[in-house]
């Protein structure tokens, strides 16, 4: 039988942007038709949230004791719900990712034999371990390659120091490497680029090919709430983003308040602005990259409140989300401070007239901004909204 249901290992030293890249992979791959994807979440993070710490299970030993005991329960939890999906739904590839693996506990010790020592009291080798995951992909720390972005999301301090980390990157990736199907990822790439060049190894173990998304904005007169309501698979946000001060023309960044309920989401976005070809002139534009989000707590999204640029005000605003049509996405924002103009991003995964014809015939555009940073979000709330009206 064609092999359906695959198990990754997710891993990296700190810093890695292993988080970061898990989050885009929940937001971004839910679309993809004839796939589905479980998460086994970090087992050291869940036995911490318990306030249990190596100290007080007794040491390291016993502490990788319980995290190996969570990671197997997690991993087979994820396995068992996905091998029930896989028998109702025939024709779907299913996917668990798994935020790190095994293997990752024998970088705490000095010697890795240590840790085979352990393994062997759950009936576990390397080679036994190995055979659990199809493909383990491993990202590199900032420690190595970008020690200028070794921090925090919130600018902090990590637990490790840069050496420790670089040490730490090291052997995670040593007690991986005999894996038959293990890739690292360095940090050779821009950051975004890291993020899709490991998306796009995950999914080519299940023969996924990751659909290039096109995205496409536009100002348009604000349309009809009830007809926003009533579109397939719609869903509301209502946003306050914060801007912070920014050191770098080519980068916005910003924190957001989101609620699409009664309780509050925190978020650290970042958009850069790079030179790329645009695929209908052909010649090298300004254009935004795709926005990198990073899910925060309250603690950091308050920590952040101090570095936020008070010459910008507050941009508040509703976002739909809903599709139009089988195969284009669509977010607008509806925005306080201009409540005659919005602004439209469209998601498909091709060019056509047909795609085209379906926007321009489903909003009133006023114009096409895809390329121009003018229209960012901290353009809108730094001129309140007037820069739509132009």
């Amino acid at each position: 039988m064609e092999k359906r249901i695959f198990k990754i290992a997710v891993t990296g030293g700190p810093c890695a942007g292993k988080t970061t890249l898990l989050d885009k992979i929940r937001r971004e791959t839910t679309s993809i038709s004839n796939v589905k994807v479980f998460f086994a979440k970090e087992a050291a993070t869940l036995i911490k949230h318990c306030g249990i710490n190596f100290m007080d299970a007794g040491g390291d030993s016993t502490f990788q004791e319980l995290i190996i005991e969570q990671q197997v329960l997690a991993e087979d939890r994820a396995f068992r719900v996905a091998n029930r999906y896989s028998e109702s739904h025939p024709d779907t590839k299913v996917i668990i990712i798994c935020d790190r693996g095994i293997m990752d506990g024998e970088a705490y010790f000095d010697s890795p034999s240590d840790f085979a020592k352990i393994l062997l009291r759950y009936s576990l080798t390397k080679e036994i371990v190995y055979a659990r995951y199809d493909a383990v992909i491993c990202l590199r720390s900032a420690a190595i390659g970008a020690r200028e972005f070794y921090t925090t999301m919130d600018g902090t301090p990590r637990d490790e120091s840069i050496d420790e980390a670089a040490m730490l990157d090291k052997k995670v990736c040593a007690a991986w490497k005999g894996h038959e199907k293990y890739t690292e990822i360095d940090n050779s790439f821009k950051f975004y680029e890291k993020l899709d060049k490991a998306i796009s190894k995950i999914f080519a173990v299940a023969s996924v090919e990751i659909p290039k998304e096109i995205c496409k904005r536009y100002v348009v007169e604000t349309p009809n709430l009830f007809e926003l309501v009533g579109k397939r698979n719609s869903s509301l946000f209502v946003d306050q983003t914060f801007f912070l001060k920014e050191s770098d023309a080519n980068s916005v960044s910003a924190i957001k308040i989101r609620r699409s309920g009664d309780n509050p989401n925190y978020f650290l976005s970042n958009q850069r602005w790079d030179f790329v070809k645009n695929p209908i002139s052909n010649e090298m534009v300004e254009a935004a990259v795709v926005d990198t989000v990073f899910c925060i707590g309250e603690k950091e999204f308050i920590n952040y409140l101090k570095n936020v640029d008070s010459s910008v005000k507050i941009l508040e605003k509703m976002t739909y989300s809903f599709y139009i049509g089988a195969s284009v996405h669509c977010e607008i924002d509806l925005f306080l401070c201009n409540q005659n103009r919005a602004y439209l991003k469209a998601y498909f995964d091709a060019d056509t007239k047909e795609n085209r014809e379906l926007i321009e015939n489903s909003f009133e555009i006023v114009r096409e901004v895809t390329y121009n940073k003018s229209y960012c979000e901290r353009e809108i709330a730094r001129t309140e909204g007037e820069v739509l009206n132009n």
